[in-house]
C-alpha cells in the first residue's frame, strides 16, 4: 500500500475518516489488543490528529483495552496492551470481560469473547461519547472471512465479508447487531434490523464501526510497526490452529505463502469486491422497490397501517427481478417479525429460508395467502390493492412449535383461512 511505511496506511486512513468519521462528529475509539492490527492503527491515528488530517482538531482516539479473562496470562497481556497505547500517545481504558465465559466449553469460548468484547466497546463508547469506533481488521482477515463463509455455503451478503463501514446496533431490549452501513440511505424502515422493539424501549444509539485497514495485508501492518519501533503484544491463541476454524485457515495460507505458492488473497478480494458491489446494487433496488411498495407511508413504528403489521403495494415488488423482489420481501419480514436471536450477540441470527422466500414471491404472484418468516401474507382480492403482512401467531391448539422461519401451515378456522403453498 506504498513505497515507504506507512504512507498507503496513512492515506487509507485518512480516505475512510474522511468518507464516514468527520461527518459524524463525536469522539473516536480504537479498539486495542495491542497485537501489531491495533498497535500500527493507534500510531496512524497519533499521527493522523497530530498532523491535522481528516480528523481536524480532535484528540487522538481513546483506545480501548478488553480483558476476556479466558487465560491465567491475559491480565498481563492486557496490561501491556494499556502501557503500549500510553506509549503511542493514546488515552486507554481498561474493560474487564465478566467471568461467564470461563466456564463454556472451549469450542464455544471464542464466540462468546466475540460477543462480550464488543458488548464492553459499545458500552465503552455510550459513556465515552464515542461515535465512530476503529478496528484493525486488514485484507488477511477478509480473505479468511470469505473462505469460512464459502466453506459454510454463504450466498452473496455472506460473501461479500466486512464492510469498511458497519452500524453496531442494539438497546436494553434487543441484542446487538452489526448491519453494514451506506453512504447513502438504504431502507426507509425506522425499526432497526434486529431489534423489534418501539422507540420506547430507547434503544442506544448508533455506533459506527470502521475498518480503514481492509485494504491492507497484515505483514503491511508489520512493517509499519518494525519501522516505528513499535514492540507489540502476541496473543498465543491465534498460533493455536485447534483453537478456532479462522487459525486453521490462517495456517493454511501461511503454509502455501512459506512455499513459495502464489497468494490467493488478490484474487479474493476482487471476488469480494464484486461481491459486495452486487450486494450494494440489489439493496439500493431493493430500497427503492420497498419505497414504492409503501406508496411513500411510513408510520412512527410497526411500518403498518395496523400496529405490528404492513401493508405494501405488490406491484412495486413483483416487476422487479427475482433477487432484487426476494430482498425487498425479506426486509419486510425482519421488519414485521425480527429473527430470533443467535444464542450469542453479533452472530447472524437464523434468516429465512431462500425456498420460503421465493414461496412468498410465487404467493404475491398468484394472489394467494402464504406464511413464511414468522409471517402471513394476507394478499386483497380486488386487484391493486395493498396486500397486508402480519406476525404470524399459531393456532393455541397446535401440538407441535415449528421454527418461526420455516414455512407454516395454519389449522382451519372460521377466522383464519388456510395459507397455501403455491406450486
Amino acid at each position: 500500500m506504498g513505497t515507504s511505511p506507512g504512507g498507503g496506511l496513512t492515506r487509507a486512513l485518512r480516505e475512510a475518516l474522511r468518507r464516514w468519521a468527520t461527518r459524524r462528529g463525536g469522539r473516536l475509539a480504537v479498539a486495542f489488543s495491542g497485537g501489531c492490527d491495533s498497535a500500527a492503527l493507534g500510531s496512524l491515528c497519533v499521527e493522523e490528529a497530530g498532523g491535522g488530517g481528516a480528523q481536524g482538531a480532535r484528540p487522538p482516539p481513546v483506545a480501548l483495552v478488553v480483558d476476556h479473562g479466558l487465560r491465567p496470562e491475559a491480565r498481563g497481556e492486557a496490561a501491556r496492551a494499556l502501557a503500549l497505547a500510553r506509549s503511542l500517545g493514546l488515552e486507554a481504558r481498561l474493560l474487564r470481560a465478566s467471568p461467564g465465559g470461563r466456564s463454556l466449553p472451549q469450542g464455544l469460548q471464542q464466540r462468546w469473547a466475540r460477543s462480550e468484547r464488543y458488548r464492553l466497546l459499545a458500552g465503552a463508547c455510550q459513556d465515552l461519547g464515542v461515535g465512530t469506533l476503529l478496528t484493525g481488521h486488514h485484507a488477511d482477515d477478509q480473505v479468511e472471512t470469505f473462505l469460512l463463509r464459502l466453506a459454510a455455503g454463504s450466498g452473496l451478503e455472506g460473501l461479500a465479508a466486512m464492510p469498511e463501514a458497519s452500524w453496531l446496533l442494539g438497546g436494553s431490549a434487543g441484542p446487538l447487531s452489526l448491519e453494514p452501513a451506506q453512504e447513502s440511505k438504504q431502507f426507509a424502515f425506522p425499526v432497526e434490523p434486529g431489534n423489534g422493539s418501539p422507540p420506547s424501549a430507547a434503544p442506544l444509539p448508533r455506533l459506527l464501526l470502521l475498518r480503514p485497514l481492509l485494504g491492507a495485508r497484515k505483514r503491511d501492518l508489520e512493517s509499519l510497526c518494525r519501522a516505528r519501533s513499535v514492540e507489540w503484544v502476541a496473543d498465543p491463541t491465534n498460533a493455536d490452529q485447534m483453537a478456532s476454524r479462522r487459525n486453521a485457515v490462517r495456517a493454511v495460507l501461511a503454509r502455501a505463502e512459506t512455499a513459495g505458492r502464489p497468494a490467493p488473497h488478490d484474487d479474493i478480494l476482487r471476488v469480494i469486491k464484486a461481491c459486495a458491489e452486487d450486494r450494494d446494487e440489489i439493496r439500493a433496488q431493493a430500497a427503492a422497490a420497498v419505497s414504492a411498495a409503501l406508496d411513500g407511508n411510513v408510520p412512527e413504528w410497526g411500518l403498518g397501517v395496523r400496529a405490528g403489521s404492513l401493508e405494501f403495494y405488490p406491484a412495486a415488488v413483483l416487476r422487479e427481478p427475482e433477487p432484487v423482489a426476494l430482498r425487498a420481501l425479506a426486509e419486510m419480514l425482519r421488519a414485521v417479525s425480527p429473527p430470533p436471536p443467535a444464542r450469542f450477540p453479533l452472530e447472524a441470527p437464523r434468516a429465512t429460508r431462500s425456498s420460503a422466500l421465493r414461496g412468498l414471491l410465487r404467493a404475491l404472484q398468484r394472489g394467494v395467502p402464504f406464511c413464511a418468516g414468522g409471517c402471513e401474507l394476507r394478499p386483497s382480492p380486488r386487484p391493486g390493492h395493498p396486500a397486508l403482512l402480519r406476525p404470524l401467531r399459531p393456532p393455541r391448539r397446535a401440538r407441535t412449535r415449528a421454527s418461526p422461519h420455516s414455512v407454516v401451515p395454519l389449522a382451519r378456522t372460521p377466522s383464519r383461512p388456510p395459507c397455501h403453498a403455491p406450486a
